[in-house]
């Protein structure tokens, strides 16, 4: 939404996995006028296909910000869209993914992003895994 506030000719489109946490997002789009922000219900990943989620309900005690595919316990899941970037981000720039240590899965499905767009990236490496992180730093470096 910063970004958004500051870059008003900017399209921002945002992919959120947890349903409920999209639906907030799009309320405070609107409730902030930032129609230049595009939430959209969708995991990203190497592929498009259908997964099975982790959801929460908004009532629910914890930290959504840390809900993702390798979420420890073992929540209830709903079936989601995954989109690849390399169908969705064509012509981004920047992109920020923090999603929770499934980021070197998503730059899978951003090979052509990657290599012929070189966007902007604001990136998390999991700092809970060491591998994941390598694995995510790698697959910039290749890219370079």
């Amino acid at each position: 939404m910063p970004f958004a506030r500051q870059r008003h000719g900017w399209k921002i489109s945002t992919y959120e996995a947890q349903r409920w946490i999209c639906h907030l997002l799009a309320h405070n789009v609107i409730a902030n006028g930032l129609l230049n922000i595009e939430p959209f219900h969708a995991a990203v990943g190497s592929e498009t296909q259908i997964v099975d989620f982790p959801v929460y309900e908004l009532g629910a005690k914890g930290n959504f910000g840390e809900v993702g595919f390798f979420t420890t316990q073992n929540p209830p899941r709903e079936r989601v869209r995954m989109v690849r970037l390399d169908d969705v981000a064509r012509d981004a720039c920047p992109i920020k993914m923090d999603i929770q240590g499934f980021e070197s899965e998503a730059l899978k499905g951003a090979g052509e992003v990657l290599r012929n767009i070189k966007p902007c990236w604001i990136a998390e490496a999991d700092r809970n895994d060491e591998a994941k992180a390598r694995e995510t730093i790698r697959i910039f470096l290749e890219s370079a």
